[in-house]
């Protein structure tokens, strides 16, 4: 009885390996256009800031975990400080005790600035005990203000533009080589070629991107 169970179990396993890869590739592809899910919980808006700042020119975030974290959510840099950085997903303004957690936080991940991040705002206190321990404050940082889904500006961003190009005149040359060496392609060898200097180019420019981030960041 125990090997049927375990020989019925199989097919079932891998069906559902199956739907995990395809549901792990459209999550992945829609994050690549720029769609994200759906902001409810404080990780959830832990992860959306995270991509937030690095399009504010943040860099190396890290997550510091779900429990024990001292009061900071994520560690990032930003050209010369190391910034301890407290999340607030909050339907109500945020009271002192977020600014009194990342700054006995700050010292503790060896950070050299503070920063509270919420989509509320802050009470009249919390501003007076902000500015009196140099804490920067990003207040009304709205998921669904910020991530409207696909937009131009999403999409057309430079490093995709530049992948474009690239992949364009990859295969705009690749074409003329096979051209001139009389090499004749059926349409699906095309569509394979064109594939390929596309995202070969994508990559290539994903890389550049990568190292010239960690070459800033040095």
């Amino acid at each position: 009885m125990q090997a049927i169970k375990a020989v019925l179990l199989v097919p079932v396993q891998m069906v559902q390996l199956l739907l995990w890869l395809v549901w792990s590739l459209c999550k992945g592809f829609l994050r690549l256009l720029g769609v994200h899910t759906p902001v409810r919980t404080g990780q959830d808006y832990e992860r959306f800031v995270a991509r937030y700042l690095r399009g504010q020119g943040f860099r190396q975030i890290q997550h510091t975990g779900k429990t024990g974290d001292l009061g900071v959510d994520l560690v990032a840099r930003k050209g010369l400080h190391t910034y301890a950085i407290q999340c607030k997903f909050y339907s109500q303004p945020v009271d002192g005790s977020a600014i009194q957690q990342v700054v006995a936080g700050k010292a503790c991940y060896g950070c050299d600035a503070a920063l509270v991040v919420t989509n509320a705002t802050l009470t009249p206190g919390a501003w007076t005990l902000a500015e009196r321990n140099h804490v920067e404050v990003l207040t009304e940082i709205d998921p669904d203000l910020h991530l409207r889904g696909l937009s131009p500006a999403r999409l057309l961003t430079p490093g995709r533009l530049a992948g474009f190009a690239a992949g364009c005149v990859a295969t705009g040359a690749a074409l003329s080589w096979l051209r001139s060496t009389g090499t004749a392609l059926g349409l699906e060898q095309y569509l394979a070629l064109a594939g390929g200097c596309f995202l070969l180019c994508g990559l290539a420019v994903a890389g550049c991107q990568a190292l010239w981030r960690r070459l800033w960041n040095r």
